[in-house]
């Protein structure tokens, strides 16, 4: 049984991380270094938050994601030699029609257990177990699309698992269809918007997700849930209002590449602090009286951020000096709070200097 799990699952890493690979390397060496002045213009966020940890760190769990994939896809082939899944290999058992008919109805019903699955995700009692590592990434990359913690990655490939057991499926239009979903899935979090600006205003192809929709989740947290189709978001109220102007507004720069903010001169008085985003140290002066993040969004310092309630944990820092309170952490476990990690939008300053530092 060992062996025959190694040798599976070694092939079901390559397909899978063949899949990846073919996807992710080429999109994010073009868009992200090779041409990301020529393209800048269609950055989604305008200001790349993304750094190098946050790469390593998508790739390290896409990497786990794929050994989670590779797990649960030999449990159902375990089961499908048994004769206990509905996967066929013959096409002609079912017809051509149902061949490819099935694969946009599995895009459908995967569109749909995303949704739930996704907000469900993100109530604040599951959230820090499942989801969490995911949005450690609120300016995604193309290696963010499988960058899931393992419990996650599970769920995520929950559906598959469904339809090998409740739709009669063929084996290779379920190919096509785990294809598809990588490949829409890496669009999704190529930071860049490759769809045309006419695309929202299409009747026939509005209802389809541009990068822009997902890209706008990861940067707010709580809306745009949807993963194919905006047609869940709008039925449920969740969709961003300005999703549409946010959109419009990629196609209305002119300019290849935006000039680094300014930071403004800090005022006299109040704490001085310094925050060490990566490889820049910026600093700004902060009030007793009010959260961190805020006040450095307003003097221009980028600190990262989502939710800004206290939820996600987008805003997670390290406190290397000085000292805050914190009105709640709900995002932070008690290990993590003693370990030093803060979040900006909830902590209030104490003391005459601070510095604070992305992990």
């Amino acid at each position: 049984m060992l062996q025959s799990f190694v040798s599976f699952a070694l092939e079901d890493i390559a397909f899978n991380g063949g899949i990846y690979a073919l996807f992710v390397v080429p999109s994010f060496v073009l868009f992200w270094w090779l041409l990301k002045r020529q393209v800048w213009h269609r950055r989604i966020q305008p200001e790349q938050r993304a750094r190098l940890h946050h790469l390593l760190h998508d790739i390290a769990y896409s990497l786990s994601t794929l050994l989670v994939f590779a797990v649960l896809d030999f449990g159902i082939y375990l089961l499908e030699q048994q004769g206990y899944t509905q996967i066929y290999y013959d096409i002609g058992q079912h017809g051509v029609l149902w061949f490819w008919l099935s694969i946009p109805l599995m895009m459908v019903l995967h569109d749909a257990y995303f949704y739930w699955m996704h907000r469900l995700m993100h109530h604040p009692r599951l959230y820090p177990y499942f989801h969490k590592v995911h949005h450690e990434s609120t300016d995604p990359s193309p290696f963010t699309s499988f960058a899931f913690h393992p419990l996650e990655a599970v769920v995520e490939n929950g559906i598959a698992v469904a339809f090998a057991f409740l739709l009669p499926v063929n084996f290779y239009a379920l190919i096509i269809w785990q294809v598809l979903q990588q490949f829409f899935n890496m669009l999704g979090h190529l930071g860049f918007e490759v769809y045309p600006r006419w695309w929202n205003r299409a009747p026939a192809l509005r209802w389809k997700t541009p990068s822009t929709h997902h890209n706008m989740h990861h940067e707010r947290f709580d809306g745009n849930y949807g993963l194919y189709f905006r047609w869940w978001d709008r039925w449920m109220g969740t969709e961003f209002p300005d999703y549409g102007q946010h959109y419009d507004a990629i196609f209305a720069r002119r300019k290849p590449a935006p000039a680094q903010p300014a930071v403004p001169a800090a005022p006299d008085s109040g704490m001085a602090v310094t925050a060490r985003l990566g490889d820049r140290t910026l600093t700004f002066t902060a009030q007793p009286d009010r959260p961190l993040l805020p006040q450095a969004l307003e003097q221009g310092v980028p600190l990262p951020h989502a939710c800004k309630r206290g939820r996600c944990g987008t805003c997670k820092m390290l406190l290397d000096a000085g000292s805050v309170r914190m009105q709640q952490h709900p995002a932070l476990s008690e290990s993590e709070v003693q370990a030093g990690y803060i979040l900006t939008c909830q902590a209030v300053g104490e003391t005459p200097t601070l510095s604070i530092r992305t992990p």
